[in-house]
């Protein structure tokens, strides 16, 4: 909490979803993703381009695919993996803020990605090996736990919860 500076106020509340239902849902999403979008595109487009670099550096020195490469490119995974991650922690908390109706500076939603890592890592790490399992056994209790996963990272990041909290 200590790298938030004060969220600067919007000039007007965005609308909440009456219900759940997807009519609803897409309803008040569409304007949340209009004042978001200049500010989110940036971090968005860096976390794309760092979830890619594994993939292309595989492509570009033929290694095989699957779990057979060496220390090297497992450690530009793992730095690709990070990034990727506070990228969309800030866009997470970008649209939260947006949201509530506030401002939050594009650097201190990263610091904030940057500092609640481990507790997003306890979050997706969990939900990325229930995926590989569903995805073993049958592709849509893979796509379930996808969902649901996603969900999990706004609740932990939104609510302040511990991983397994916000899993569950």
């Amino acid at each position: 909490e200590s790298c938030l500076s004060t969220p600067e106020p919007l000039a007007r509340k965005l609308p909440e979803a009456a219900s759940y239902s997807p009519r609803d849902v897409l309803s008040a999403a569409w304007p949340l993703f209009q004042v978001s979008l200049w500010r989110c595109l940036p971090l968005a487009v860096l976390g794309v381009a760092a979830s890619a670099t594994p993939g292309a550096e595989a492509s570009r020195s033929g290694a095989p695919r699957g779990f057979l490469h060496d220390p090297q490119w497992w450690g530009l995974y793992a730095a690709s993996t990070v990034l990727m991650l506070i990228c969309y922690g800030g866009i997470l908390r970008q649209q939260l803020a947006l949201a509530r109706g506030t401002r939050l500076p594009i650097y201190d939603s990263m610091k904030q990605a940057v500092v609640g890592l481990p507790g997003t890592l306890g979050v997706v790490l969990p939900v990325k090996l229930a995926v590989a399992a569903g995805i073993a056994a049958l592709v849509l209790p893979g796509f379930v736990v996808l969902v649901f996963g996603f969900f999990a990272w706004v609740a932990q990041i939104d609510a302040r919860l511990p991983p397994l909290a916000a899993i569950r």
